[in-house]
């Protein structure tokens, strides 16, 4: 999420405008990543889009780990039985977006320092 930032950093021409921005690209995907509720019980439409955030994804992982044995989140996301592959596969999410968003953060800040 760091790389959202600095994408925004250095998109945003005036910092007011990024420090009203920031906290609202940052938050709301909390909301719709079953931070609160299970992501099963939001309409079709959110809960689709809910699994494709990382966050949703990292906090499946991070409940499976330390509390949710039964891995009841990462099995909301991916319907599959077998904990094990649907933990890999939310990290290799994650772990994809953490890439991408760090080859696009580190090429966007390094075009807008040229300029």
């Amino acid at each position: 999420m760091h790389g959202v930032a600095e994408i925004l950093a250095a998109r945003i021409p005036k910092q007011e405008e990024y420090v009203g921005a920031a906290p609202a690209i940052a938050l709301v995907p909390w909301f719709f990543a079953g931070s609160f509720f299970r992501i099963t019980s939001m309409p079709i439409g959110l809960a689709w889009l809910a699994r494709a955030l990382p966050v949703t994804h990292a906090l499946a992982v991070l409940r499976y780990g330390l509390v949710d044995h039964r891995a009841q989140g990462l099995h909301d996301i991916w319907g599959m039985h077998d904990a094990t592959a649907m933990a890999a596969m939310s990290l290799a999410v994650v772990a994809a977006f953490a890439v991408g968003m760090l080859i696009l953060s580190v090429s966007i800040f390094t075009k807008s320092a040229v300029q």
